[in-house]
């Protein structure tokens, strides 16, 4: 029976040194990471995405609009009400986890007549 203070038992074994959690994000840099981001519109279902910092919102906003069965020319998306171009990224928005977009019918025209 060994001792409890020979260097045996105190010595890491390899799958307890370093984790594959830990090389992972070792490797990863903060750009790479996701980002969760909830598109809601109003009167709908909330979809939420896991989505690349790095990685342009267009997609996430096509992806939206195919989902819920809408025609993505007929809308807008605004963050912290500003509106979404979409080249613009989560990492350019300084986007956290859990943040929302919002989906808005886009309006055309708007000016009254007068009577």
């Amino acid at each position: 029976m060994e001792a409890c203070g020979s260097s045996q038992a105190h010595s890491p074994t390899p799958n307890s040194a370093v984790t594959g959690d830990d090389i992972a994000s070792s490797k990863i840099s903060n750009d790479e990471k996701t980002v969760k981001i909830t598109v809601q519109k109003q009167h709908t279902r909330d979809l939420t995405f896991l989505v690349k910092r790095n990685r342009p919102l267009g997609k996430l906003m096509l992806n939206y609009c195919l989902q819920m069965g809408l025609n993505d020319k007929g809308f807008k998306f605004t963050y912290l009400g500003k509106p979404l171009k979409d080249s613009e990224s989560p990492l350019d928005l300084q986007m956290e986890d859990e943040d929302v977009i919002d989906c808005w019918d886009d309006m055309i025209g708007g000016s009254a007549r007068a009577i």
